[in-house]
């Protein structure tokens, strides 16, 4: 359920929802690339669709319907805590 397929540069792939976790800045070491060039997802059906199931997805989590492999509310909170002692 917690997965989508979009088209990224003209094939299928497959978007694992249910593998989300939070992260900073600090830990984003380079942008997403093909052939050497950044990427973005232009088509805003696909985007909005992944935004919608992502916050459906942290909802469930959130009201403790779904137990994912690593705790991501956990997580978010040590790294907002590390954000804010700076």
């Amino acid at each position: 359920m917690f997965y989508h397929i979009g088209t990224i540069k003209g094939k299928d792939s497959v978007f694992q929802i249910g593998n989300i976790f939070p992260v900073t800045e600090k830990y984003i070491k380079k942008a997403f690339t093909i052939q050497g060039q950044p990427y973005i997802v232009k088509d805003i059906t696909l985007r909005k669709a992944l935004h919608s199931k992502s916050m459906k997805f942290l909802s469930l989590v959130q009201q403790g319907k779904l137990t994912p492999n690593l705790d991501i509310i956990a997580l978010k909170q040590i790294l907002l805590d590390m954000f804010l002692d700076k």
